[in-house]
């Protein structure tokens, strides 16, 4: 298959539905460095000198290790440290007011989803109170019907435990649990209803446990489904999705951002910030849709560089060639220059060739359905290869990071593009990555990853590329949840720390996590007059949570030694170097 690098006209742009993941830059506020070529300041003559370093001239100046590992360290380079559910999930209750105390914000009531039924009488009520002064009281006549449901903000790839309070004022009553996905669509996305549960006088609970579907919204409704002649109270709902446990303190700990840390660093752990753009399943046209996208990447960014960091991009391909063929020519070289901007390729394709041998994307495939839908090997190391080239091209940097195509069973051709890294790993068909804490890279297994994740996690010294742990699904849809989700988060990484290892963990954002809670459609308003991207208080505040999580705990670890801000390249160089010194302590022959 011929390299092609793809630069489509405007009328073919499809631009990304932008999802973000967490990566992080180094804490300097120049660009992001780039490799010299030889006869600029001498890179390439086999000596490290002038103002060359490793980061911008590696093949001169290499990573080093200070001391060198022991042999059994060397043999494995990414040790498990926790069963992520077993050992450090803890569940909380999100539902700010579950037991109705505040009002009916957040309630809904609708009809019956499944008979034809007139609604019932719904009402909040003192006497229906469980706990506190309030609840709900619901009263079915013979033709009637409810579903009541609250509402609640979860993320994908969670486990979710779900329930409610109910006696019946009249006999035994049947209740049917019920989550509804998407509250624009009620019975889209309905998981298997549980069983109903008959509640008689004394307070019941009725719970529902289950696992969140891959296209959540992120808005959901927990109701209990009433028929005919029902007489019922209702209290006490609750909602309760899985956090990280913060890592044990005592007298060998101390408090740094907020959460408890080794006296003094045992190792730095290298991290960074990552945001996802997808590219969407139709042509994209609009320039509002494209300019609004790149203001809420621009904005992290500059909050990330404004903090000593920086943001790593990882896109699809439509948006950058969004950019470079017409909307903002010089865009990603402009957010690398004035941002120190670090780009990943992000892939999910080719989903099928087009007329000139060419590996496309969903949305022009779907635009285009008679384009050839089969693709091989060679066809996915192509699409990888010439998005690549498109980052590196319009963006002036080099770019040898990989995320996606963990379904692809040969990945170690990526190395032929060239990629020295993979990263963020997610099982697409749960939205979910591993269940293992592990914080050190290593040279996975090939095949099948999703379907072999054993295999994939297990150290293989003749792969040809590196994979680069961090926590590969996205931190949370939710901007006020960023500090309650990493603060225990980063706490685990600090305290697994391996001073005879390279330390790394990211974070995964997605421009489609920043949208109104409300409906608001002013969210973001491109002015195509002035050409600038108005931002509600709504957005704003969003992105202050990003501050303040950057403030709070972040620039605090920063400071102290504990986090260090790395792209992910640089932390496969570390890798490399550390691979190099395990070679010299390795017996001769």
């Amino acid at each position: 298959m011929p390299r092609a690098k793809i630069y489509r006209s405007i009328s073919l742009i499809c631009l990304a539905v932008l999802s973000l993941s967490a990566c992080g830059t180094p804490s300097t506020t120049t660009p992001p460095p780039q490799t010299s070529p030889p006869t600029e300041n001498r890179c390439g003559d086999g000596v490290c000198d002038g103002p060359e370093n490793t980061q911008n001239c590696p093949q001169d100046c290499p990573a080093t290790v200070d001391t060198p590992p022991t042999s059994e360290v060397c043999q494995l380079p990414n040790p498990q440290h926790a069963v992520i559910s077993e050992d450090l999930e803890v569940f909380r209750d999100i539902l700010t007011d579950g037991s109705f105390e505040s009002g009916e914000q957040g309630i809904a009531i609708s009809s019956h989803s499944t008979l034809p039924l007139t609604l019932a009488e719904v009402s909040r009520s003192q006497d229906a109170a469980r706990s506190g002064s309030w609840g709900y009281e619901l009263h079915a006549g013979p033709s009637q019907g409810a579903l009541f449901s609250v509402q609640a903000y979860v993320d994908k790839g969670e486990t979710i435990r779900f329930s409610f309070w109910a006696r019946s004022l009249n006999g035994v009553v049947s209740v049917q649990p019920v989550v509804l996905w998407d509250p624009d669509e009620p019975m889209a996305g309905t998981p298997p209803r549980q069983n109903a549960v008959e509640v008689g006088s004394d307070w019941t609970r009725i719970s529902l446990v289950t696992d969140t579907k891959s296209s959540l919204s992120g808005t959901i409704l927990w109701g209990l489904e009433v028929g005919p002649n029902a007489d019922l109270y209702i209290d006490d709902a609750s909602v309760e999705i899985p956090f990280w446990a913060m890592a044990p303190s005592g007298t060998d700990t101390r408090i740094v951002g907020g959460i408890p840390v080794p006296l003094e660093p045992t190792a730095p752990v290298h991290f960074t910030f990552v945001i996802h753009i997808e590219d969407p399943n139709t042509l994209q046209t609009a320039e509002d849709y494209f300019q609004k996208q790149t203001a809420i990447m621009r904005e992290l960014a500059r909050i990330m560089h404004t903090h000593g960091g920086f943001l790593t991009i990882q896109p699809e391909q439509d948006w950058a060639q969004g950019a470079e063929a017409g909307f903002h020519p010089g865009l990603l070289a402009e957010l690398a220059r004035d941002y120190g901007v670090v780009y990943s390729t992000h892939t999910h394709g080719p989903n099928c060739i087009d007329p000139q041998g060419v590996p496309r994307s969903a949305s022009d495939c779907n635009s285009n359905p008679d384009w050839d839908s089969n693709t091989d090997v060679d066809d996915e190391v192509e699409y990888v290869r010439n998005l690549r080239d498109v980052l590196s091209d319009a963006s002036g940097t080099s770019v040898t990071d990989h995320n996606g195509n963990f379904d692809f069973p040969h990945a170690d051709r990526f190395s032929e593009i060239p990629m020295l890294t993979w990263s963020v790993y997610k099982n697409f068909n749960y939205q979910r990555t591993y269940d293992l804490l592990i914080n050190n890279p290593w040279r996975p297994g090939l095949g099948n990853a999703n379907e072999d994740v054993e295999n994939f996690l297990t150290h293989h010294p003749d792969t040809p590329i590196v994979y680069i742990p961090g926590w590969g699904q996205a931190i949370t849809s939710h901007p006020d949840r960023l500090l309650e989700r990493l603060q225990p988060m980063l706490s685990q990484f600090i305290h697994y720390a391996d001073p005879d290892r390279v330390n790394t963990f990211y974070a995964i954002t997605h421009v489609g996590h920043y949208y109104s809670r409300t409906g608001d459609p002013n969210y973001l308003v491109y002015d195509p007059n002035s050409g600038e991207v108005i931002h509600s208080a709504e957005f704003e505040q969003h992105l202050q949570y990003w501050d303040d999580l950057l403030t709070a705990l972040v620039d605090p670890l920063v400071e102290q030694g504990y986090l260090e801000w790395t792209s992910l390249p640089e932390m496969g160089e570390l890798y490399l170097a550390w691979e190099a010194a395990c070679a010299a302590q390795a017996p001769g022959p």
